[in-house]
């Protein structure tokens, strides 16, 4: 009787499963703007039957991230994800932009690799207490890379750097991209990158 019982439960839950695919996307995409990014070309490339079709209108999407780049513009690059007609558009031109920065470097040259490390500030006062404002600067970034390199967070790698200073999302998002490339192209042998740090608010 318990698996006669146990069966049949599995063939409800199996009947009433619902996978990820089976969900409506709840985000609204806008029309595709062909006067802010390619977004045809992106949809011909997703949908191409060929990998030589794919990889002609790839490349035209390469050249169009490639001018932005070079032209600093990165609200272009933030207007274009912004009004991006699909999750697959969007995700197919990141990934294009990916291959685009990983070519700003020669494969015969060491490479610096800019990276960030998340950080969630939670601080309070107590009740009536006057707010106060954190200054968003690390007193001590030689503990914290003692401590990267003791636990091997960069594998083998050891040659790295810190900034002292802690920055919003939007000083390394797609928009600063162009320029966080360009100062890596200026400063890549001295090893400091700095960046304007950021002040919070602490309130209770």
């Amino acid at each position: 009787m318990r698996a006669r019982i146990g069966a049949a439960l599995a063939g409800v839950n199996r009947r009433n499963a619902m996978d990820a695919p089976d969900l409506d996307d709840p985000r609204a995409w806008p029309g595709a703007n062909a006067a802010i990014a390619p977004w045809a070309d992106a949809q011909r490339a997703i949908d191409a039957t060929t990998r030589a079709d794919a990889d002609a209108l790839d490349a035209r999407l390469r050249d169009w991230l490639a001018a932005a780049m070079a032209a600093g513009d990165g609200d272009r690059l933030v207007r274009a994800l912004a009004d991006a007609p699909s999750a697959a558009a969007a995700r197919h031109l990141r990934r294009l932009l990916a291959d685009v920065e990983r070519a700003t470097q020669s494969p015969n040259e060491l490479h610096t690799t800019l990276f960030a490390i998340p950080v969630i500030v939670v601080a309070g006062l107590d009740a009536g207490a006057a707010p106060v404002t954190l200054a968003g600067v690390l007193p001590d970034v030689a503990t914290l890379a003692a401590m990267l390199r003791d636990a091997r967070a960069f594998g083998g790698c050891e040659t790295f750097a810190l900034s002292s200073s802690l920055v919003s999302v939007e000083r390394l998002d797609i928009g600063a991209l162009p320029g966080l490339l360009a100062r890596r192209a200026l400063v890549a042998d001295a090893g400091d990158l700095a960046c304007t740090c950021g002040s919070f608010p602490a309130r209770c």
